[in-house]
């Protein structure tokens, strides 16, 4: 789960800048990582998007978006270079255009920083689902049940009904260290709507420190899911599902309540091929994009290639080509390429840790 939010945190596509301006071999300071994130973005056509929640506009809301970078697994904390989502998504097609606008070869204007492609949309949902764990998910759930909804009755049923629920599963996913700090912020948020509703006006509650709490915790998720392809914003504060989600329920029902582990793979199984116009990709297909892949994280400085890192790069790849695949499919077709070419490419099954070698055939 994403402990650490701020209600000006609210565009998505600002973390494929950081993705980019960090790195793979030279560690760059969370500070450092704001600071260019701010020079490039105080750069752009603010004219056509600016009254837009979560434009970047101070040094302080771009070290926030850092932040949101290193908790959502685009940057890592300690080592200080990309964490795992970072690496794969420099790698993507997508990058490019990223990478032209931060280099100086194209022009940008907000439009470029804010909208996702198809395929990001996928990739970044699937990175906030897993790494927010399971509150968004349950957000989304209680969206799809209301249908349209405004943002104040949000803000009072995620913090009061799921935010304590979701800190509470998530227990089990931390260290001990944090366990206790997360105990008592449940026990806090059990007690969110008495305290809420013991305030004489709006005017006083919308001043408490409680409600800075909800603002900086909720809304920012109802933007995510806004350029996530989830919901619609039919005006201020108002939000509705988007009829095609709509349509989906049923699965979104089913799977966003599996355990995690399960659901990562399921949510390629049954979400995914609905959110698109993917087919169905083949094994020499997805044996060309690990191989390619391989080389691609070699070249950035990565050491260590784990084969989880290669198996959620071909399915984010793939969808770039309008092609459609799930991590377990890709694990097996991993196994495949180990037997067929037992002197070249292989895992450690300890560590999952890759090695191939440079004249497999199959790339082509």
């Amino acid at each position: 789960m994403i402990y650490e939010t701020h209600g000006d945190v609210c565009r998505v596509g600002y973390l494929r800048i950081i993705a980019c301006l960090a790195d793979d071999r030279t560690p760059k300071t969370l500070d450092y990582l704001a600071s260019q994130l701010y020079e490039i973005t105080r750069q752009q056509d603010k004219a056509k998007r600016y009254d837009m929640t979560g434009i970047i506009a101070s040094n302080v809301n771009a070290r926030n978006y850092v932040t949101l970078a290193a908790e959502a697994g685009i940057v890592d904390r300690r080592s200080q270079k990309r964490a795992m989502y970072g690496s794969i998504y420099v790698q993507l097609d997508s990058a490019k255009r990223i990478n032209d606008i931060i280099d100086g070869r194209s022009s940008m204007v907000v439009d470029d920083f804010i909208s996702l492609t198809p395929a990001e949309r996928i990739f970044f949902m699937h990175v906030f689902l897993e790494q927010d764990y399971p509150f968004l998910g349950e957000i989304i759930l209680w969206a799809l049940k209301q249908g349209k909804f405004n943002r104040t009755t949000a803000m009072n049923c995620i913090m009061e009904d799921i935010y304590p629920e979701a800190l509470a599963k998530s227990l089990q996913m931390v260290d001990a260290k944090k366990r206790e700090i997360i105990r008592r912020e449940i026990e806090e948020a059990r007690e969110f709507k008495d305290k809420r509703l013991s305030f004489s006006s709006q005017a006083e509650w919308i001043r408490t420190r409680q409600y800075a709490k909800y603002r900086h915790i909720a809304p920012p998720r109802l933007e995510w899911l806004v350029d996530l392809g989830i919901l619609n914003r039919d005006g201020r504060g108002k939000f509705s599902v988007r009829p095609e989600i709509a349509r989906m329920g049923y699965e979104f029902e089913r799977v966003l309540r599996l355990p995690l582990k399960k659901m990562r793979e399921e949510l390629f199984t049954s979400v995914y091929p609905y959110l698109g116009n993917w087919v169905k990709t083949g094994q020499e297909e997805i044996s060309k994009t690990m191989i390619e892949g391989y080389y691609k994280f070699i070249a950035s400085g990565i050491k260590q290639v784990k084969l989880e890192l290669l198996e959620l790069y071909a399915c984010f790849r793939l969808l770039e080509k309008n092609m459609i695949t799930t991590p377990n499919t890709a694990h097996q077709v991993f196994n495949s390429l180990t037997i067929k070419y037992p002197d070249k490419v292989f895992v450690t099954p300890t560590t999952g840790e890759v090695e191939i070698a440079e004249d497999v055939g199959i790339v082509t």
